[in-house]
């Protein structure tokens, strides 16, 4: 099903649920394009952030997009194919220390609090 997603150029989609760390992850091995982002978080906002990598990313990194969820209303966002060319990978993060908006931090959340879902395109071969 995927080689005929990928052949008609359709989106895919890349799931992830919060578990209890800041959840550096990869979704995407490979060079991927981002077509849209829902997030869904429990009473507390929290902060996605998307990196343009193969690897799981640090406190150190910097996101190519920063977003901050609202406490319980699903948040959906259309990003018009930004291009990763090594991968994409995330981190999820409560943020809860001064500044609020601080792309190294690295303030754990609890387990099963987000619900991530990324739909992307894998280059036509």
């Amino acid at each position: 099903m995927q080689k005929i997603r990928q052949k008609w150029n359709l989106s895919l989609p890349a799931r992830h649920v919060s578990t209890a760390s800041v959840n550096a992850v990869v979704l995407v091995e490979g060079p991927c394009s981002i077509t849209g982002i829902n997030v869904v978080t429990g009473a507390t906002a929290r902060w996605l952030r998307l990196y343009d990598l193969d690897r799981a990313p640090l406190p150190s990194d910097t996101p190519f997009y920063t977003t901050r969820t609202n406490a319980s209303l699903p948040l959906v966002s259309a990003i018009p194919n930004v291009y990763c060319e090594n991968g994409l990978a995330i981190r999820i993060t409560a943020n809860g220390a001064p500044p609020t908006y601080n792309d190294s931090d690295d303030t754990a959340i609890t387990a099963n609090d987000v619900y991530l879902n990324v739909y992307y395109q894998l280059p036509i071969l």
